[in-house]
Formats: structure tokens, sequence, C-alpha cells
């Protein structure tokens, strides 16, 4: 890992969910900034879907925040993606990367240019009066819509993460006034659903859950 990339990712402006995923990577990285991880891992030590992970790659790919490089087997055949982490980058900044994020989900139902045949007229599909539109490449093409920056979480999620985020919760003074059942019931159902302010307390809550972890393996090594 990288403290000093670490700690640059930790010191920007970045929101939660974009500065954990530069984190990640960073963790990864050496001092130099390169590291390989697979996609999988990347979204695994971020915390976040293999979607959401995506869009922000492609937002800091596109900004120059980072750069990929794919590697080749000697038989010719892919191996891993290289990431170069360039610390020199002016556009590690909450507006630009959340701006650049905000294009890749715009595009995110077109897929690579390729012709599609419509009926005209609303006729029966007929090869004599098929005419062709062509659809724009975008450069966030196959990257899935679903729980793009964490809208919501799903029954799996809620529960593998609901014991340590409650507590974090109580932490910080968000505690049942009344029933704590209810109270624990009332979260759980935003959580599911999307709920603003408690999306913003778990986004918060991963990023210090990472912040804490780090310091954990750094104390260990």
């Amino acid at each position: 890992m990288s403290l000093e990339i670490m700690n640059i990712g930790f010191a920007s402006n970045l929101k939660p969910t974009a500065k954990l995923i530069y984190i990640a990577i960073a963790d990864f990285a050496n001092d130099d900034g390169e590291c390989f991880p697979s996609k999988g891992k990347l979204a695994e030590k971020a915390s976040v879907s293999m979607s959401t992970m995506k869009y922000y790659l492609r937002a800091f790919e596109n900004l120059g925040i980072i750069k990929t490089e794919q590697l080749y087997r000697s038989n010719g055949s892919k191996s891993s993606l290289l990431y170069k982490i360039n610390i020199e980058s002016k556009n590690l900044e909450q507006t630009k990367v959340e701006n650049a994020y905000k294009e890749c989900r715009k595009s995110k139902n077109i897929r690579d240019s390729h012709w599609v045949t419509m009926p005209k007229n609303g006729l029966k599909k007929d090869s004599k009066i098929l005419h062709k539109v062509t659809i724009q490449k975008s450069n966030c093409d196959g990257l899935e819509s679903s729980y793009i920056n964490h809208q919501s979480l799903d029954e799996e999620e809620v529960a593998k993460y609901f014991a340590d985020f409650y507590s974090y919760l109580n932490s910080i003074g968000v505690v049942a006034t009344k029933s704590k059942q209810m109270h624990i019931n009332r979260i759980k159902a935003n959580l599911l659903k999307g709920h603003k302010s408690t999306m913003e307390n778990f986004n918060d809550f991963l990023l210090y859950q990472t912040a804490y972890d780090t310091a954990q393996e750094s104390n260990t090594a």
C-alpha cells in the first residue's frame, strides 16, 4: 500500500464513495502509484457495487486522475489491467469528479456503436421497409445502471453491514428515543429504499470503516 497516496485521498474533498474508491486503489498501489487488482477486489475493498466502482473508475480515467494499461501474458492473451495513479493531477476535486461521474451515468444505457433496425411508421417488420439508426459510442458503455452510488442496499447487504452501521450511528448520536426495535426497523427500511440522509450516513460509515481498517493494517505491518 502507498500511505502517501492514501493520505492524498483522505485530504481530498471527494464525496465518500469516490474517496473510498480512490483510497482502495491506493491501498493496492506501490509508492509509484501502480497496481493491478481485479475490479472485483477493488469493489470489495471499497465496499461498493461493481457498477458504482466502474463509473467512478471511468470518471477518474477521463480526468487523468488514473491511467490504465492492459497487460498481456506471454501467449498474447489478456492478463491484468494496470492502474497508475497520477499524484500530480489537479482534478482530484469533488465538483470535477462528480460532474465526470454524472456524464458517465447519463449514457449508461448506450453501448458500443452499432446499427439498430427500426420499422417505419409502426408497420410490421419487413426487411424492405427498415431504416437504420446509428447510436453514438459512449465513454461509459457496458456499465450496469442499477445500484448507482449506493442509492439503496439490498437485503443481503443490509444483513452484512447493519450491526456495525447501527453501532456507528449510535456513536454519532443517532439513537432510539423510544423503541429500539422500531428504530432499527426504520433504519433498515431506509437503507432498502435509499433514504437520502440514511445513505449519506452509510457512506460516511464506510469511509470511517476503511480508515480504521487501514490504520489497523499499518499497526500490524
